[in-house]
């Protein structure tokens, strides 16, 4: 049994969640086959599952290991950019948690806004997460290391990348 966070096809650590494209297809199929139910056209059905793909399909994968970071970008579960960088590169880690939207914006926006920011906190908390940590290169740039929307996984992840990485962390 592999442990959190391993990916057993690469040997590098996942960081997590460690996003997988297996159970992402099976919700894909179960969605089309519970659309065939009402017999769409085949354009509707066509353009259901584009749009289904591409919401589930479309998601960053981070790995590190004890001479790099990974980040994978997949669009649509396609693999369309893997970026390296080598440790040495890098100077710090740097964390950061942005803040929430406040309570009075329910009264100038009302629901629909913050149902939908609440929504794309989690269902795409790598997207519009609160917690980041980003990697700072020694020219200065920052390199978003891992996004997401709680505080368990933040500190799981920060630990796996000093780990790995033997870099100091610093709060911006």
């Amino acid at each position: 049994m592999n442990q959190v966070g391993k990916s057993p096809s690469r040997g590098k650590t996942a960081l997590v969640p460690h996003r997988r494209i297996g159970p992402r297809l099976a919700v894909l199929a179960a969605l089309i086959l519970f659309v065939l139910i009402g017999s769409p056209s085949v354009w509707n059905l066509l353009g259901f599952t584009l749009v289904t793909a591409l919401i589930l399909g479309t998601f960053p994968r981070y790995y590190v290991s004890p001479a790099e970071f990974e980040r994978q970008i997949l669009v649509m579960f396609i693999t369309v950019r893997v970026t390296r960088w080598s440790w040495k590169d890098f100077e710090a880690l740097e964390t950061d948690v942005e803040v929430r939207v406040p309570f009075w914006t329910f009264f100038l926006f009302g629901v629909g806004n913050l149902l939908w920011i609440w929504a794309l906190d989690h269902v795409f908390p790598w997207f519009a997460g609160d917690f980041k940590i980003w990697l700072r290169t020694l020219s200065g740039k920052r390199i978003l290391g891992w996004q997401g929307d709680g505080e368990p996984r933040f500190r799981q992840n920060l630990k796996i990348l000093e780990h790995q990485s033997g870099l100091p962390v610093t709060r911006r």
